[in-house]
């Protein structure tokens, strides 16, 4: 009894050396590539990669951490983060039907919202004969939809329409995120205000007309001021060459005997 015990600890220490020395497979290694398997496409992959990281280097290496600390694992683990926030998006859109989501969900909901904007503006028609300045004729909308319960909670006012933000947001991450790295509570409410605040409510902005037509005056402006400057360059440019004609070699002016200040000699190879 003896013998077989000694024989099965030494059978069961060298198990356990050999499981020891066994290498384990890195979770962080595993983890980088996984996203990829989600997207299933070298060229999105790469375009994905490549937006990911300049995206953080331009928002955050350049920006504000390199002046705190040289480090370089910060800034990749936020690549790895948001590289797998894009691949489970691109998972996701992969498996919606795009023709039903297009013909029949998409076609739905802009009817259904055509049908209430024009019973609301009968009813407004009704109550006010004279005509209405935009400014006034979107707040009797908004009167007539609040009066029907039809008014989306984010039209109220602008906290209604952050608190929304904030709802969608956290939808959004907890499906899209990994659960380890939502435990941490700063990490998830730094992370919402940053879609709601910098990236969603941009986003919404692109349907005010007020914030298109401001869009569009500045391009037309800059446009305006850059032919100016074309235009300004051409007139310019038989001046200039005049000027290059007549004194081609950069020391001229110095060398000039009636200049004043000190005297430079042009050194000939």
């Amino acid at each position: 009894m003896k013998r077989k015990a000694a024989a099965y600890n030494n059978k069961s220490g060298s198990t356990s050396i050999q499981s020891s020395k066994k290498p384990t497979e890195n979770p962080k290694a595993v983890a980088k590539f996984e996203w990829r398997a989600k997207v299933n496409s070298p060229v999105v992959e790469d375009a994905i990669d490549h937006f990911t990281r300049h995206l953080i280097s331009e928002w955050v290496t350049d920006l504000w951490y390199s002046r705190l600390t040289p480090d370089k694992e910060g800034p990749e683990e936020l690549v790895q983060i948001v590289n797998g926030v894009l691949g489970e998006i691109s998972g996701r859109m992969r498996n919606i039907n795009l023709i039903d989501f297009l013909i029949r969900d998409l076609v739905n909901l802009i009817c259904t919202h055509l049908e209430l904007f024009r019973a609301a503006i009968s009813k407004i028609e009704k109550q006010h004969t004279d005509s209405l300045t935009i400014e006034r004729r979107d707040t009797e909308l908004k009167i007539v939809l609040a009066a029907e319960d039809k008014l989306h909670p984010a039209l109220f006012s602008s906290e209604a329409e952050h608190k929304v933000l904030q709802h969608l947001m956290n939808g959004l991450m907890s499906v899209t995120f990994k659960s380890e790295d939502l435990q941490c509570s700063f990490f998830r409410y730094i992370v919402r205000e940053l879609l709601a605040c910098a990236v969603m409510r941009p986003v919404l902005n692109l349907a005010n007309p007020r914030f298109i037509n401001e869009r569009i005056e500045s391009v037309v402006i800059n446009k305006t001021k850059a032919n100016k400057g074309v235009d300004a360059a051409q007139g310019l440019s038989p001046i200039k060459e005049d000027e290059s004609q007549t004194s081609s070699d950069p020391f001229s002016k110095c060398l000039d005997p009636s200049a004043t200040g000190v005297e430079l000699t042009q050194l000939k190879n």
